[in-house]
């Protein structure tokens, strides 16, 4: 039993549970050996809730004991099962201590993030037989997990030394050869794993990391962008493409990752950024808020849009997306109280991307800001977009930095994790020293970007319908409808600027719990890749990701971003 972060769930329904339990209430003996067999078979046809069935009627059947406890503890970890299966591998440790109960246990443990109690757990298994194959994976994989490659191999060494065939040790000795640098090693490894056929997406990461080392960051990033369209929800697979993309960008061949993106669909060259220039178009500009409760959310973000928006504002479209009572009568008030605030509202909670057509169509204004819930603006916000969007004819969107933004942060774009980073809103001092470090910089510019993020949008209205609009039936709730507006501008010929004189500080998913935003990132990303492939939409994100105007602007700032700790708690 080898050390995992990932768990099967089970295909079938769990009354087949009940049903064999029902069955075997009065079965006539059977030998350990035939049941192992057969729960052995219902794994193998991965009918894991028979497998478990089998294993509650046999402790039923046979009472408690350690084998019994044991069986019922395996396949309820194989069904993710993990509270239950921790009782029964206690249970188990009643009767007996066996090192594969506290692999077990130890297994349970690194999943729930509980590390030095899991390496605990295996040690303890090892003291118990030391020759234990799962225990040595395990504690080489744990001690990958926290970044200790020598003890990874080790570990794994150990095991190789009992089975040269263990592929599981091979794997997790190349994990580690890698860490180390040792790519000629690993590529041994890795080799003869794939040879086998085993574990294919993990082999392949471990072949992206290989082809950088050797400088083939092309066949890199072809392979990560494969690896991300079969893998979507899979953090190593995209955190991989990011590695290969850095790499190739930050090497000597620089100019062959422009060559590279430039023979892309979708990807077309960035002008230089440009100057700030006033606007002198008399034109007011709506802006749109769609609305599902978190009112304390809203009232701040009325109040910001109140005090700093000036005589460029033209009407507040607050769309009420099924909020609950109490949310809908204050924003009823909010629109009775103030004539330049319109409620619009939603038949049903249709999601960001149709609340926000309701405002679009709601609107008369020739542009208008697409703007979250959760958001604070800043003084001049409004006339600062306004000029970076009729600088030019051809610009159709532009954007601001923020706080929680992805490619538009201020601070850090990418977390350790490799996810995008993103901090709190800062408190009303540190906005504030942002907002005069920021308007003090000599440098302040247009930056024109590939993408633009959906937090805060000034739109130009007659490009946007030219291009249907955010596309309602592909992203529903958002998360992605802006990137894909941006990619449809882009390939009409149209500009996009990030604005680095202007801050909309963004509080990110108020309206959604943690899992929710997961779920609905995932679902977006998903639906990138269908339309333009993951290599085409991934490469469009890290370039904007890794914008040299932007990483200059980020040095400039960092010293006021370290006083208030924002870059340490990004």
């Amino acid at each position: 039993m080898t050390v995992s972060k990932g768990t099967f769930q089970g295909s079938e329904n769990s009354d087949a549970v009940v049903d064999l339990l029902a069955r075997n209430r009065a079965k006539v003996y059977r030998t350990g050996e035939a049941i192992d067999a057969l729960i052995a078979q219902h794994l193998n046809e991965r009918r894991f809730f028979a497998a478990l069935g089998e294993a509650m009627a046999e402790l039923e059947f046979a009472g408690a004991g350690y084998q019994t406890y044991a069986r019922v503890a395996r396949c309820e970890m194989i069904l993710g099962l993990n509270a239950r299966a921790r009782r029964s591998w206690t249970q188990a440790l009643r009767f007996k201590e066996t090192a594969q109960a506290y692999t077990g246990i130890g297994a349970l443990n690194f999943q729930q993030g509980e590390t030095n109690a899991a390496i605990a757990a295996f040690q303890k298994a090892l003291s118990l037989e030391a020759r234990n194959l799962g225990a040595l994976e395990s504690l080489s994989a744990a001690h990958l997990y926290l970044g200790e490659p020598l003890a990874a191999r080790r570990y794994a060494d150990l095991a190789l030394q009992q089975d040269s065939e263990r592929l599981e040790s091979r794997l997790c000795r190349a994990r580690a050869e890698i860490a180390l640098g040792n790519h000629h090693s690993a590529a041994r490894d890795v080799g003869l794993v794939r040879a086998r056929g085993y574990k294919e997406h993990e082999v392949r990461l471990l072949e992206v990391d290989l082809l950088i080392n050797d400088e083939e960051f092309e066949s890199a990033m072809f392979l990560a962008g494969q690896l991300c369209e079969k893998y979507p929800e899979s953090r190593e697979c995209l955190n991989a493409f990011r590695r290969a993309y850095v790499a190739f960008d930050k090497g000597d061949r620089r100019e062959d990752l422009v060559d590279f993106l430039g023979g892309l669909d979708h990807f077309a060259p960035l002008s230089k950024p440009h100057d700030p220039v006033a606007s002198d178009v008399d034109e007011t500009v709506d802006v749109i808020v769609p609305v599902h409760n978190a009112m304390h959310a809203v009232e701040a973000c009325i109040a910001s849009l109140k005090a700093t928006s000036g005589p460029r504002l033209g009407r507040v479209i607050l769309v009420n997306d099924a909020s609950d009572k109490k949310v809908r009568d204050k924003l009823v008030a909010l629109a009775t109280d103030n004539e330049r605030i319109v409620l619009a509202e939603t038949a049903k909670r249709s999601g960001f991307s149709r609340a926000l057509a309701v405002g679009v169509a709601e609107s008369r204004a020739p542009a208008f800001v697409a703007l979250n819930s959760d958001t604070i603006v800043t003084e001049g916000w409004l006339e600062t977009l306004h000029a970076a969007l009729r600088s030019e004819p051809q610009v159709a969107m532009v954007g601001p930095l923020s706080n929680n933004a992805g490619w538009q942060n201020y601070g850090p774009v990418l977390g350790q994790s490799g996810s995008f980073a993103g901090s709190q809103i800062p408190s009303s001092q540190c906005r504030a020293d942002l907002e005069a470090e920021i308007s003090g910089l000599k440098v302040k510019s247009f930056v024109p970007m590939h993408m633009l993020h959906g937090f805060c949008v000034l739109v130009d209205r007659k490009a946007y319908d030219a291009q249907g609009g955010l596309d309602q039936e592909l992203f529903p709730e958002g998360y992605g409808e802006f990137q894909d507006l941006s990619i449809r501008m882009r390939g009409a010929g149209h500009d996009l600027f990030v604005v680095t004189d202007c801050v909309v500080f963004h509080e990110r998913g108020a309206s959604h719990s943690w899992t929710r935003r997961a779920a609905l990132s995932l679902a977006g990303r998903k639906s990138l890749y269908a339309r333009y492939s993951a290599l085409n939409y991934l490469c469009l994100e890290m370039a904007s990701v890794r914008t040299p105007a932007l990483d200059d602007l980020r040095d400039d700032l960092r010293p006021v971003l370290d006083a208030w700790g924002i870059y340490a708690n990004g």
